[in-house]
């Protein structure tokens, strides 16, 4: 999957766990692993109700940072 279809997949995999009220507010962060081993990341202090899938840090499987902030 592309980077940017598994980021909007993770956008709304965390708006349906805010909808079914398993996290409220910004509680933690969510990340999921890549299929090349990258990890996706969002930012500290996001709602998951309201979480901007391009705000999404992206690191590369030796973690360097490769977009995000």
């Amino acid at each position: 999957m592309h980077d940017s279809a598994f980021k909007e997949e993770l956008g709304l995999l965390s708006k349906f766990l805010y909808d079914l009220k398993l996290t409220h507010g910004s509680t933690s962060n969510i990340y999921a692993y890549t299929e090349d081993r990258g990890l996706l990341v969002s930012p500290m202090g996001t709602s998951f109700g309201r979480l901007d899938p391009g705000r999404l840090a992206t690191f590369h499987a030796k973690s360097r940072l490769a977009c995000g902030k």
